[in-house]
């Protein structure tokens, strides 16, 4: 087999942020092997509402393709399937290549929402990671800031994270469709590896409608980016 770069298992759910750092997770959702797809743009858009919709429980499906020159399988999607138990979300990632997930808890709060736990599934093995104090993703009205920097120690999730909302935007998702968006840019460091990540999230949906990853080690780059397909209500 010829010597591909891998990509880890970086999920954007709301706001990417880094998987339960052990230093073992490179290894993992999907060898890269196809040609970049360019991110289609339109005008740029002040009209995003302030305001956030929580997502609607179901399975939201992301286009995923590689750019700058890693490569990603044509035809390779990512699932995040949504279900709800009173204030919070329980996500879980999965992808058509291979059998790893990632499982998410979030809790919707009046002025915010938070991340409590983060739980990777890779190779059959099993890594969890709880935020102790919650790790903050979103501020309720948004509005252009810079978050406090939150670090977070411990064997399974030690990271600093850097999170700045940037601007307001209009995107397309992959059915051409034109969403109202943010633009937010997440950094994060954990066990020798940095990621940053650009999402334009959409406040109607609650959702990321697009993404942008580099991720750095040592000894390689890699960008990727997912593109919304299909969610809920759909038609």
């Amino acid at each position: 087999m010829p010597n591909l770069r891998r990509w880890s298992l970086l999920v954007v759910v709301l706001i990417g942020f880094t998987s339960c750092s052990t230093g073992t997770e490179n290894d993992s959702v999907i060898e890269d092997t196809s040609t970049p797809t360019p991110r289609a743009r339109v005008r740029p858009d002040t009209s995003a509402s302030s305001e956030v919709a929580r997502p609607r429980p179901g399975a939201y499906v992301y286009e995923l393709a590689g750019i700058g020159g890693t490569e990603v399988p044509d035809g390779t999607q990512l699932t995040q399937t949504i279900a709800a138990s009173g204030d919070v979300d329980f996500i879980t990632v999965t992808t058509n290549r291979n059998d790893n997930t990632q499982r998410l808890e979030l809790r919707w709060e009046s002025k915010r929402v938070v991340q409590l736990s983060n739980q990777t599934t890779i190779g059959g093995q099993q890594r969890t990671c709880v935020y102790d104090p919650p790790l903050e993703v979103l501020h309720i009205p948004m509005f252009i800031e810079p978050f406090d920097d939150q670090t977070f120690r411990g064997a399974a999730c030690e990271s600093k994270v850097e999170i700045e909302v940037v601007d307001r935007d209009s995107v397309k998702d992959a059915t051409g469709r034109a969403w109202s968006v943010w633009v937010i840019e997440t950094r994060s460091e954990a066990s020798g590896r940095s990621d940053m990540t650009t999402h334009w999230f959409s406040p109607e949906l609650g959702r990321d409608i697009r993404t942008q990853t580099t991720t750095e080690t040592t000894d390689r780059q890699d960008q990727t980016e997912q593109i919304l397909s299909r969610y809920p209500g759909l038609r």
